[in-house]
């Protein structure tokens, strides 16, 4: 039996498709449902991660005749929506996959189902890297531009005020340009503040788990997704003051940053690719 993923242009595309299907024993990746169907076979189980068909779940799951089909809803509410139509409430063929605890929560409730399956993001640090011993003053953000709320210039300049420098890498290419960049920082920041509710259910903690596996503890807005699995393993600010207030205690309180960087080490744990992966080869008995 084979695991089909059919991805889509963006970094879940990487994370969710080919990091995933590169570590199974038999598994393909095509980026356009077309091809899909041209070289579907009939035992294959079907990831739609983040896509799915312009013409509705019924037309193609009648068109490629698979073992069964999933949408991996990630965080995208048009593929959520997708999934709502009344022919898949009907028949129940399209198996749901949600990204985090709070997503699954949603999706459940959204679609009126129980049946959603719970696959958490799998952090980028593979090989268990750990952060150098070394003082503490880099504070970075590793990210899409558009998922930092805060003026970057602003906030070098209010970093730099206190001795801290600010690292901030946009749009990394792949997952060891991330790798190289947590190594590399004490601190990550996140500050993704201004959110549609609905997108805020679907979003996960995958930022605080990268940096936790380093042994690098997250300052963070507290996003839904961070509070409802990361509580109490990452600093919470609710603006720039915050940021600055909390970035000075973990760079003069040793007890302090050992504290925060071992529980979101202990946390991310849970992230690792190695206990993911069973997730996805459950769907394939």
């Amino acid at each position: 039996m084979r695991m089909v993923f059919v991805t889509n242009p963006w970094a879940s595309a990487m994370i969710r498709g080919e990091q995933i299907a590169a570590r199974l024993l038999d598994a393909v990746v095509y980026q356009h449902t077309d091809t899909a169907y041209e070289n579907a076979r009939e035992n294959d189980v079907c990831i739609f991660v983040k896509s799915f068909p312009d013409y509705g779940w019924p037309a193609l799951m009648e068109a490629i005749k698979v073992k069964k089909c999933y949408l991996d809803i990630v965080d995208s509410v048009i593929a959520l929506r997708s999934a709502r139509s009344s022919e898949i409430a009907e028949n129940m063929d399209l198996g749901v996959i949600a990204i985090g605890k709070l997503s699954h929560e949603y999706i459940s409730e959204y679609l009126d189902r129980d049946d959603i399956i719970l696959i958490p993001e799998h952090h980028c640090n593979f090989e268990s890297v750990m952060r150098d011993k070394r003082d503490v003053f880099k504070v970075g953000f590793c990210g899409y531009e558009g998922n930092f709320h805060l003026d970057p210039v602003v906030v070098g300049r209010a970093l730099a005020s206190i001795g801290a420098r600010f690292i901030y890498h946009i749009n990394p290419e792949d997952r060891n340009v991330c790798c190289r960049f947590y190594a590399s920082i004490d601190i990550s920041l996140s500050f993704r503040s201004q959110m549609d509710p609905a997108l805020a259910k679907l979003k996960n903690p995958l930022k605080l788990a990268n940096a936790g596996s380093f042994g690098i503890p997250t300052v963070a807005y507290p996003e839904p997704n961070y509070i409802a699995e990361w509580d109490g393993c990452f600093a919470k600010v609710e603006n720039l003051d915050d940021v600055v207030r909390v970035v000075k205690v973990l760079m003069e309180s040793k007890a302090a940053y050992e504290n925060l960087s071992g529980l979101a080490y202990e946390k991310s744990k849970e992230y690792h690719i190695k206990k993911i992966l069973p997730l996805y080869k459950e769907l394939l008995v």
